[in-house]
């Protein structure tokens, strides 16, 4: 046999044991199914879908969960406290949340509030004692506990930190310290340094004061910039070079954690009082109360229901009126502060609730949490829940539905069966069907 003709039965050889290696590959079965999507219980149904639960954390960047109110931040109707700036503009704000968040402001609030149950914006002038850049980010963290401290320049910084200790935010003027000191270079310090002593932030003179010992040789040779600090306090730097360099001890001082979540949380204990909200619901002769610009800025179907309401009662509107009153209490303990401690029957509420109202967070939390938690207690309650006409088509209720389908066959007799009486038909349909032989 030649090269050439080895070559091609060489070729053609490859080319017949790929085929073959195809044509072992069976294509598997569609699955047959009772209703749409559902997966026949008399097989292992697939893994259910899970969707990570993020933890209310102490990071003051978490964007995952927890309350954070950025975006009702100078929104326009449910607001009821305006502070007008030096620059001519204004931010709006809520009383409510500067009770827990900002007591120096409250207590502003409170002065200049009207006696009676008037709703009028109660107007606050800051622009005598205010920077309006340092204002609008000082508002965005008492909503938020979030800064991005390196998009600022060093001047607007220090004014930060200036203006966090005149409102006793001390958590953002120690942030803001801790920024400088870690970013100061010989190029800052002069006008770091100057600013510091002129509005008497003494943390921050005193670590410049130890740059300019530290480094004393280079800070001389900036003669310009040496100038530029004036006589008494270059005297005060000078003074130093006469001295041996010691490092001074660490600061050990803590900076104050982040109290977010706490902060909402109290908030939230502080709902039963009819008179610091301004919505309620009324499930099963329970009057549930909470603020309306916490659940409109949670999503947009939630604030755009909240605007068609005419009056405080959102029972209609939100269509709880055949919730659990502690479904609704545990939705809202989520959008106030996070908290995920949901029952499985409560979060059989709370899930198709969420959908309808896009809080796809909290819908996906609820659906876990049943999912991991079937019982002879609530399988029933969790396939009512599973068989909503807006359910069948998606793949984690088939899951679920076959999952509990499943729990039925292995545990009928811890299961009470009468409440199928009042379910949909299919549900009986389907329990029949995994019961029959194969």
């Amino acid at each position: 046999m030649g090269k050439k003709e080895k070559k091609e039965k060489d070729k053609k050889d490859k080319k017949d044991k790929g085929k073959g290696k195809k044509e072992d590959v069976v294509p598997a079965s569609p699955r047959p199914s009772s209703y749409e999507g559902s997966p026949p219980p008399s097989e292992p149904p697939p893994p259910l879908v899970r969707t990570k639960t993020v933890p209310s954390g102490d990071s003051s960047t978490d964007k995952n969960s927890g309350p954070c109110l950025i975006n009702v931040v100078d929104e326009k109707t449910n607001h009821d406290v305006i502070f007008a700036l030096s620059d001519g503009k204004t931010i709006n704000a809520h009383s409510f949340i500067l009770q827990f968040r900002c007591p120096k402001l409250y207590e502003a609030y409170v002065k200049k509030k009207p006696k009676g149950k008037s709703r009028k914006p109660v107007h606050i002038d800051m622009k005598e004692n205010m920077d309006p850049e340092s204002f609008r980010v000082m508002v965005q963290f008492i909503y938020a506990d979030n800064i991005d401290f390196p998009s600022f320049s060093t001047s607007s910084v220090l004014n930060i930190v200036f203006a966090s200790h005149q409102l006793e935010l001390e958590r953002l003027a120690r942030l803001g310290e801790e920024h400088l000191r870690s970013s100061l270079n010989l190029d800052m310090v002069f006008s770091l340094l100057k600013g510091a002593h002129e509005l008497g932030e003494a943390r921050i003179k005193a670590f410049c004061m130890d740059f300019a010992h530290k480094n004393m040789k280079d800070f001389i040779k900036r003669k310009d910039d040496a100038r530029s600090l004036g006589v008494e306090l270059f005297q005060e730097v000078v003074s130093l070079s006469l001295e041996e360099y010691k490092a001074p001890p660490p600061d050990t001082t803590p900076i104050p954690a982040n109290s977010l979540h706490e902060d909402f949380r109290k908030l939230f204990a502080n709902i039963k009082q009819a008179d610091t909200t301004d919505a309620f619901v009324n499930i099963g002769g329970e009057k549930i109360n909470f603020h309306r610009a916490v659940l409109s800025s949670h999503t947009k179907p939630f604030a755009a229901a909240i605007a068609g309401a005419k009056d405080d009662d959102m029972t209609d509107v939100l269509g709880v009126a055949n919730m659990e009153p502690e479904a609704f209490k545990s939705l809202l303990k989520f959008v106030y502060f996070g908290n995920v401690d949901i029952t499985p029957v409560l979060a059989c509420d709370i899930a198709p609730f969420a959908k309808r109202f896009e809080a796809f967070e909290l819908q996906h939390i609820s659906e876990s949490i049943i999912a991991d938690n079937i019982s002879g207690n609530n399988v029933l309650s969790i396939l009512k829940v599973a068989y909503l006409s807006e359910n069948m088509g998606r793949p984690e209720m088939a899951s679920l539905r076959a999952h509990c389908l499943m729990f039925l066959t292995q545990n009928i007799k811890c299961v009470s069966l009468d409440p199928l009486m009042e379910m949909d038909i299919r549900i009986s349909v389907d329990i029949l069907k995994a019961f029959q032989p194969k």
